[in-house]
C-alpha cells in the first residue's frame, strides 16, 4: 500500500495536506566549468559540451547578452533543436537539458549585430535513473496515450510535467507536478521544490509522452525557471509560479476538489515514473483488477489525520503526482510509497 497528501484543500488557494516525506533519490551533479563564447560575438558561434555516459546535460549561463534578433539555440547530439530564444536577452540562468551524454550551444547574431555573447560558469550532467519506488503487485500503469479516447483523463494529463531540479546539495532530483490555476500555478511535493533556489533552477517537460499506447520517441515542450510562494514541510506541498512563461495558457489546469475522499472512492494518477514519459496508473490489480480506490484515510503522516492509502502504481519520480478522483479533480498529492 502507499500513502500520500490527502488533499484536505483549504480556501481558495486548494493548497494540499501532508504525511510522511520521501527520500529523493539524486539522478545528476553539478559541476563548476568555464565556456565563453568570443567577446563580443562577431559572426556564427557553436560549442558542444559532452559527458561520456550522461543521462542529460544542463548548462548554467552566469553571463548572457544578446540584442534584438540574435538567437541562442541548444541542440541535441542528433541535432535536434531543443531550445531556442531570440533576444534582447541579458542575465543568467538554468538552460533546459538535453537527454543523452551531449549538447550544442550556437549563437547566431542577427544582420550587423555584434553581441556581448555568452559566458557558462556550471554545467549539470546525469549519473543514474531513480529505482523502483512502490510497485503494487503488478505495474498496472500505461503510457497516457493508452487513454486518449477519455477525454477528461487526456485533458488532465496535459496539465502534469516532468520535473528536474537542483537542490541544495547540488545534485539534480526528478519529481512530478501539475498546474493548478489559470495563472500557472504548479503544485508539487516540498521534498522536491524545498526552497526559491530549487525553484529557480525547475525545469518542466509539458506534453512528454509517448506518441501511442505502445510507445514511440516522446516529444516534449519545456518551461524553466520558477519563484516559490509558499511550501510547508509538514503538509509536504510547494506552490510555485513560473518566471518566463505562463504553460496554463497551453495546457490548461486541475480542479482541486475540496471534499475530503472516502475509502473506496476511485482514484488514479497521472505521473512521470522514473522521470521517464508520461504513464497514468488508472487500474489496479489489488483492487480485483478494476480502477484503483481510496483504501483507508485519516491516516498519520507528518500530520496527525492527513495521509491516505491506495495501491496504484508509482516509481521514484512520481512524488507530487497530483491524485484524482474520477471527476479529474485533484484530491491529494501522492509523496510516499
Amino acid at each position: 500500500m502507499r500513502l500520500k497528501t490527502i488533499a484536505a484543500l483549504v480556501l481558495a488557494a486548494g493548497l494540499a495536506a501532508g504525511a510522511q516525506t520521501l527520500a529523493l533519490e539524486k539522478v545528476g551533479d553539478t559541476v563548476d566549468a568555464r565556456v565563453d563564447s568570443p567577446h563580443p560575438v562577431n559572426g556564427y558561434w557553436r560549442q558542444e559540451v559532452e559527458f561520456p555516459g550522461a543521462t542529460f546535460v544542463k548548462l548554467h549561463m552566469d553571463d548572457l547578452h544578446l540584442g534584438a534578433g540574435d538567437l541562442l539555440v541548444i541542440s541535441d547530439a542528433s541535432g535536434r533543436e531543443v531550445f531556442s530564444q531570440s533576444g534582447p536577452i541579458a542575465g543568467s540562468d538554468w538552460l533546459p537539458s538535453v537527454d543523452g551524454d551531449r549538447l550544442t550551444v550556437e549563437l547566431w547574431p542577427a544582420k550587423g549585430s555584434s553581441p556581448w555573447g555568452v559566458s557558462v560558469d556550471k554545467i549539470a550532467y546525469g549519473t543514474a535513473s531513480p529505482a523502483p519506488e512502490s510497485i503494487c503487485g503488478v505495474d498496472d500503469s500505461l503510457n497516457a496515450a493508452c487513454y486518449q479516447s477519455d477525454a477528461g483523463k487526456w485533458a488532465a494529463g496535459d496539465a502534469v510535467g516532468r520535473m528536474l531540479f537542483q537542490m541544495s546539495d547540488g545534485g539534480w532530483y526528478l519529481c512530478t507536478g501539475s498546474l493548478v490555476s489559470p495563472y500557472s500555478h504548479f503544485l508539487t511535493n516540498n521534498h522536491c521544490i524545498e526552497d526559491d533556489n530549487a525553484a529557480k533552477s525547475l525545469e518542466v517537460r509539458w506534453r512528454y509522452q509517448a506518441p501511442s499506447c505502445g510507445g514511440g520517441t516522446a516529444t516534449y515542450a519545456t518551461s524553466h525557471g520558477a519563484h516559490l510562494l509558499i511550501t510547508n514541510g509538514g503538509y509536504d506541498f510547494s506552490l510555485v509560479t513560473f518566471c518566463n512563461d505562463a504553460p496554463s495558457a497551453t495546457y490548461g489546469h486541475l480542479q482541486l476538489n475540496t471534499v475530503l475522499p472516502s475509502v473506496g472512492d476511485a482514484l488514479w494518477i497521472p505521473q512521470h515514473p522514473g522521470g521517464y514519459p508520461k504513464r497514468f496508473a488508472v487500474l489496479s490489480d489489488l483492487d480485483g483488477g478494476g480502477n484503483a480506490k481510496v483504501q483507508s484515510v485519516n491516516i498519520t503522516g507528518n500530520v496527525a489525520g492527513s495521509d491516505i492509502g491506495y495501491y496504484a502504481d508509482t516509481q521514484g519520480g512520481s512524488s507530487g503526482s497530483p491524485v484524482l478522483d474520477a471527476n479529474n479533480a485533484v484530491i491529494a498529492l501522492h509523496h510516499f510509497g
